[in-house]
Order: structure tokens, then C-alpha cells, then sequence
């Protein structure tokens, strides 16, 4: 419940403040009741701040006929701050999606984190064979059996999965770089064209 000193012109001033202010006065609880005018303060009327740009803030300025005012100003955003934020948060999302993948019948198979384990395997049966089929975690629930083949093929959907993820990487970076406003960049749906 914000507050404005009508002699100072001073506003956003808590309840504890204007008690502060008057500690001869005996106040009621709710001071939005009270007629503070006499005693050169005011309640006003909290309003939302308006909708911003991405280069604007809202800033409350002085009440008027008792009603919260915004201005909108610079926040000093730059395009190519806006630009960096987006390609970080591109790249996030990139990372996070590596690191499962629908393979096999699981929804959430590991991917980037099984790409090592899946080459090493692979390289140590072409050297020792194994007399058969091995057991391999798919996905923190999921067991198989696979043989030299299974995981081969694990490790080629891997990749594939991995360099699609990059090629939409790459694109969604290119389109951030060649936009030309802020309107642009934040048209970009960065959520969009992943590989599921």
C-alpha cells in the first residue's frame, strides 16, 4: 500500500514510514482509511506497470488524482545484448536437449553423455570380441541386451541426433545475427524446429 509525502512529493512510502512520519497521531490499522492529507500524506492507488519493449522499464513516477503513474525510459539494453542473451539462451536449450533422446522405444535415452561410453564399447569389441550379447543402460530405467550391432547403431543415431541438434543451432544463430531490431530478434521462436 503505497503512500506519497504531499509536501516532499516523495511516494512509494510504506505504512511503517508514515507511522515513522507521525508518531504523535494515534492511527488506525488500515491507513488507507485514514485522511492523512491534513497531515501531508496520501494513500494512492496501486496500478500495474504498462507492457515494456525489450529495450524499455516501467518506472513509477509521482501519483496523480491518487493513482500509481509509470513512465516508460531506456534500460540500457543494447540490440547486441539482447542478440547475446538469445544465442546463450540457444545454446541452453541446444545442451539440454543433447542430453537425451527417443531411441529404442524410451523416451530418454542417453545421448550426448553416452556418446563416449557407446565409441569405447564399440572400439573394445572390434578388439575383444564379446562371447555375446552385452547388457546396456539406455536410459535410467531401461536395460538392454545388445550386441555389436545394436550398438553401432546406437552410436550412429547418437550423432545423427547430436548434428541435427547443432544444424538447428546454427540456424537459429544465423537468423538472431541477421535480425535488425529487437522486434526481430524476439520474433525468433528459439523453441521451435528441434529434433525430437
Amino acid at each position: 500500500m503505497p503512500f506519497q509525502n504531499l509536501e516532499t512529493n516523495a511516494f512509494g512510502l510504506t505504512d511503517a514510514q508514515v507511522r515513522a512520519s507521525l508518531p504523535y497521531l494515534s492511527l488506525p490499522r488500515d491507513l488507507a482509511a485514514a485522511d492523512l492529507e491534513p497531515h501531508g500524506f496520501a494513500y494512492y492507488a496501486e496500478s500495474p506497470p504498462p507492457p515494456v519493449a525489450w529495450d524499455e522499464r516501467a518506472v513509477e513516477i509521482a501519483p496523480v488524482d491518487g493513482v500509481q503513474q509509470w513512465t516508460l525510459e531506456p534500460n540500457g539494453r543494447t540490440l547486441s545484448d539482447l542478440k547475446a542473451e538469445r544465442l546463450a539462451a540457444v545454446a541452453d536449450l541446444r545442451w539440454m536437449k543433447a542430453q537425451s533422446m527417443p531411441y529404442d522405444g524410451e523416451p530418454d535415452a542417453y545421448a550426448d553423455t553416452a556418446v563416449t561410453a557407446v565409441t569405447g564399447a564399440v572400439v573394445a569389441a572390434q578388439i575383444v570380441p564379446p562371447d555375446g550379447p552385452t547388457t546396456w543402460q539406455l536410459s535410467p530405467s531401461a536395460f538392454r541386451s545388445w550386441d555389436l550391432t545394436d550398438l553401432i547403431a546406437y552410436g550412429v543415431a547418437i550423432r545423427a541426433y547430436i548434428q541435427a541438434l547443432f544444424d538447428r543451432k546454427q540456424a537459429l544463430t544465423a537468423a538472431i545475427l541477421a535480425a535488425e531490431d529487437g522486434a526481430a530478434v524476439l520474433a525468433i521462436d528459439i523453441t521451435a524446429g528441434w529434433p525430437a
